[in-house]
C-alpha cells in the first residue's frame, strides 16, 4: 500500500512544483523590496547589505536550477531533490535575515 502509482507522483510533483514556483516568485519580491531598500539608505547601509543581495540571487538561481533539474527528473531522483530544494530555501531565509539585521542594525 505505500507504493505510490505513477499518477501520485505526477500528482505530488505538480503540487509541490507550485508550491516551489510560489516560493520562488516571493524571494523575487523580497530581493527587489531588498534591493530597493539598500538603495534608499545610506552608502555603508548599501555597503553592508549587497553581499547579503547578491548571496539572495546565488540563492535564488540555484533553486530555479534545482526546480529545472526536478521539473526534469525521474521519480527516484526527486526526493533528493526536494531535499535541496528546501536547503536552498533556508539558506535564502537565512540570507534575508543577515541583510535585514544589517539593514536595521537588529535582528528579526
Amino acid at each position: 500500500m505505500g507504493d505510490k502509482t505513477e499518477k501520485d507522483t505526477a500528482t505530488d510533483k505538480k503540487t509541490l512544483g507550485q508550491q516551489l514556483d510560489d516560493a520562488m516568485a516571493m524571494w523575487e519580491a523580497k530581493i527587489d523590496e531588498a534591493r530597493v531598500q539598500m538603495n534608499l539608505g545610506s552608502k555603508d547601509a548599501m555597503d553592508a547589505m549587497q553581499p547579503h543581495i547578491d548571496e539572495l540571487e546565488d540563492g535564488l538561481n540555484k533553486a530555479k536550477d534545482q526546480w529545472q533539474d526536478f521539473a526534469n527528473s525521474s521519480e527516484g531522483a526527486w526526493d533528493e531533490i526536494q531535499s535541496g530544494m528546501s536547503e536552498s530555501m533556508k539558506s535564502m531565509q537565512q540570507a534575508i535575515s543577515k541583510a535585514t539585521e544589517n539593514f536595521t542594525g537588529k535582528k528579526d
